[in-house]
């Protein structure tokens, strides 16, 4: 995705939370715009405010950073409701879960091609970066994990290669009882 594309995405989806906005409410949305240091990559990150509601653009790719963000958005007193990631550079996405740890309500949204490339770019960390992977697409995180570990309630309760899982939908079946 080109930078002039992930532009207009981002003009698309603020102008859409904005006309939305307006028209639920009087007062015109607030941007704050919060950037990282050196270790982060100087990222910019939008957090869009309504009234009562904020939605956040991005999540940052330094967990230090990202814990900075969750005090910004606690700080605001907005309820998030979304996160949007606009892209697949990892400096975008790579903490999304210490957003989605303090925020469970918000919905993390992206383009479903924004979605292909974040997990090819995850796919080409292999072998150079260990990721913990935690992914509703079964399948998905499946194709790109080397092991899996299946955890119930805290215990771990299967680990083995992933490809058997994968493969092997019978075991599936009984190892995640569906």
């Amino acid at each position: 995705m080109t930078n002039k594309t992930c532009v207009t995405l981002a003009i698309i989806l603020y102008l859409s939370v904005s006309m939305t906005c307006a028209l639920a409410q009087d007062k015109p949305l607030t941007l704050k715009v919060i950037t990282t240091g050196e270790p982060g990559l100087h990222t910019n990150f939008t957090l869009v405010m309504g009234e009562t509601d904020a939605v956040l653009i991005d999540a940052p790719f330094m967990r230090s950073d990202a814990f900075r963000l969750v005090a910004e958005i606690l700080d605001s007193g907005k309820i998030l409701k979304y996160v949007y990631i606009t892209h697949d550079h990892p400096d975008h996405f790579f903490n999304v879960e210490v957003i989605a740890e303090n925020f469970p309500e918000a919905e993390i949204i992206a383009a479903p091609v924004v979605v292909e490339e974040v997990y090819a770019t995850v796919a080409a960390l292999r072998g150079t970066t260990a990721i913990l992977l935690v992914e509703h697409n079964l399948d998905l995180a499946l194709a790109l994990a080397d092991r899996v570990y299946v955890l119930d309630r805290g215990a771990v309760t299967h680990t083995g290669p992933a490809r058997v899982l994968l493969e092997d939908l019978d075991l599936r079946a009984r190892v995640l009882w569906f």
